[in-house]
């Protein structure tokens, strides 16, 4: 346990906010899915390059999520928002 509370900090440290612009509202309140929050964690292998790391931001923000990206080894992409919206970006980055 305490190990675990001395290196949190360091790895905390090691990941980027990902901030997603304010969402429209709609009137819409047949969409149930759009109003349920979903929430990924998604592991690769290692996010490495710079314009892949920005890729992943913009397109988390095009579907209006927020979260975490952690670049290195392993990469690892935390993100939240509507269950669709989650799903939507879990295919995109499965490519």
């Amino acid at each position: 346990v305490q190990y675990a509370q001395d290196i949190l900090p360091d790895v905390i440290s090691q990941f980027c906010k990902i901030d997603a612009p304010p969402k429209e509202e709609e009137d819409d309140d047949n969409n149930s899915e759009e109003k349920q929050i979903g929430r990924r964690w998604i592991w690769v292998h290692h996010i490495t390059n710079t314009q892949r790391i920005k890729d992943i931001c913009s397109e988390a923000r095009s579907h209006h999520l927020s979260g975490y990206i952690k670049s290195g080894y392993p990469g690892i992409v935390l993100i939240e928002g509507s269950t669709k919206s989650c799903n939507n970006f879990v295919t995109w980055i499965k490519g």
